[in-house]
């Protein structure tokens, strides 16, 4: 069992993203992992609230989940929007800075 926390490509895929980091972290909690998903949790909070769903205004909540965490999986649903993802970079810049297991899922 592992403290999660997963990454996924969010800008220009909001959508398919939602619907895809809901099932990955569904599937990791089965295997018995603790899992944090800033999609999951950001996505409709942002909806409902009118918020802009950029990193600008989850950088300081994900990077503090990325500190919280034993291992970051990285969803390779579009290894292209993976690499270019400003989010996804920087959680596993801070990741490797705390010396966390990084981990490819890929779908």
């Amino acid at each position: 069992m592992s403290k999660i926390y997963l990454a996924i490509p969010y800008s220009g895929y909001e959508e398919e993203s939602f619907k895809l980091a809901n099932e990955v972290a569904a599937e990791l909690i089965k295997q018995g992992h603790i899992v944090y998903s800033p999609i999951s949790m950001s996505h409709p909070i942002a909806k409902a609230g009118g918020l802009q769903g950029n990193w600008e205004m989850w950088i300081k909540t994900c990077l503090e989940f990325v500190e919280w965490c034993e291992e970051i999986v990285i969803v390779n649903f579009n290894n292209y929007a993976v690499e270019n993802s400003v989010g996804c970079q920087a959680e596993l810049e801070h990741g490797r800075k705390y010396d966390k297991i990084i981990r490819n899922y890929y779908t």
